[in-house]
């Protein structure tokens, strides 16, 4: 038997990933494309999903208003004009940054019903998320160099560069 799965003159193999048809029909490709995801992680009843809408706005409203007050705290009170506190006035901010990334998505998926994300949008939500991670560590290295800076090369040997 054949190890590819005809029909009607176009043959697919059974080893192309999931999402993707490659096929050959009269010696053209056939290629279907990506263009969303479905989420399937939250597929619950009406009442679990109003549920969960709720504790996730919760925890991002939550969430800002502490990461703001910190912020605000380190701003304005001048004997936290120091690095460490502005370093977690940074965190703060990157924090606020983190979950307005991909929560809002999420909440708006619990209450439109609409658990399908597009590729364009879950890319972008990717990036922005990776950027966030790699400026987290750029800060926390910054950090170590100010805060620290006799013991930075003891501190911040290669492979602890490279667990960022």
């Amino acid at each position: 038997m054949n190890s590819l799965l005809w029909n009607s003159s176009v043959c697919f193999s059974p080893l192309t990933p999931a999402g993707i048809a490659v096929g050959t029909q009269h010696g053209m490709k056939n290629q279907t494309a990506v263009r969303e995801f479905i989420l399937l992680g939250f597929s619950y009843g009406l009442q679990v999903q109003t549920s969960l809408y709720l504790i996730f706005l919760a925890t991002y409203t939550v969430t800002i208003t502490e990461n703001a007050v910190i912020i605000f705290v380190v701003k304005r009170n001048c004997h936290l004009q120091k690095p460490m506190y502005y370093f977690l006035g940074n965190l703060s901010f990157l924090e606020i940054c983190y979950v307005s990334v991909t929560l809002p998505r999420l909440l708006l998926g619990f209450w439109s019903q609409s658990m399908t994300i597009s590729f364009s949008s879950c890319m972008t939500q990717l990036y922005f998320f990776i950027s966030l991670m790699c400026t987290e560590c750029v800060i926390c290295d910054r950090y170590l160099a100010v805060c620290h800076p006799l013991h930075y090369p003891a501190i911040r040997t290669t492979s602890c560069a490279f667990s960022c």
